[in-house]
């Protein structure tokens, strides 16, 4: 009898722990596919927030919203060139180019501090020498001058501040000036979305992030004072 007792005690203390390692492994699943989740949802906002696009997304904007920026269909068409074709023309190049991507992403990086000189230079000189409104002047300036101050954090004081940050800022700031204030919370929220998923593919600390974030502010204030 007490051998049986004893039986009976035994399984059902192994019955116990049986459920509660499937509870646990049940647990650790839905975790694992809630941070799968949220890593794919992360991929995806990082994806769609490339700089370039949100440039040229903001121009098509505000060429319909605010016509008196770009007086000319082809002011709009130089514009996505400058600012949203040629930075990303060095990703494509390094792409395909074996001995370039073979050194990794730091040669990317590099090429697309250089690729973007040549577009935010080129596009800033066609701005003045055609004399095109005030708007896109201020527009071409605060460019140029976000890729200087970037510059000048990455290579000069040796802080990696991010210029995934500084394109998504400056669009949007641009965006809430010329089109309404209306659109600043919108704007606000799709700039915490990039923060959030920079942070959470580990592409950018949050200090990088704000610090991109506030050469594009910076630009942008210059700009509007200068021009």
């Amino acid at each position: 009898m007490f051998c049986l007792v004893a039986v009976y005690t035994v399984i059902r203390i192994k019955q116990k722990e049986v459920y509660k390692m499937l509870n646990e492994t049940k647990e650790m699943s839905s975790v694992y596919r809630k941070n799968a989740a949220l890593d794919k949802a992360a991929q995806i906002i990082r994806i769609f927030s490339i700089p370039s696009l949100f440039a040229i997304v903001t121009f098509l904007i505000i060429y319909f919203t605010k016509p008196d920026v770009f007086s000319r269909v082809t002011q709009l068409f130089s514009a996505i060139f400058f600012i949203g074709i040629v930075p990303i023309l060095a990703y494509a190049v390094h792409a395909f180019v074996p001995s370039l991507r073979a050194k990794g992403r730091e040669c990317q990086r590099n090429m697309a501090f250089a690729f973007t000189a040549v577009g935010y230079t080129a596009g800033l000189i066609y701005a003045f020498a055609l004399n095109v409104s005030s708007s896109l002047k201020e527009i071409y300036l605060g460019y140029m001058v976000s890729y200087i101050l970037l510059l000048v954090m990455n290579k000069g004081i040796k802080f990696r501040s991010s210029g995934h940050a500084a394109g998504i800022a400056g669009p949007l700031l641009y965006l809430i000036y010329f089109t309404s204030w209306i659109t600043l919370p919108v704007c606000a929220f799709l700039w915490g979305a990039v923060l959030w998923s920079s942070l959470r593919v580990k592409r950018h600390t949050k200090a990088e992030f704000i610090a991109g974030s506030l050469c594009s502010v910076a630009a942008f204030s210059l700009s509007i004072i200068i021009v």
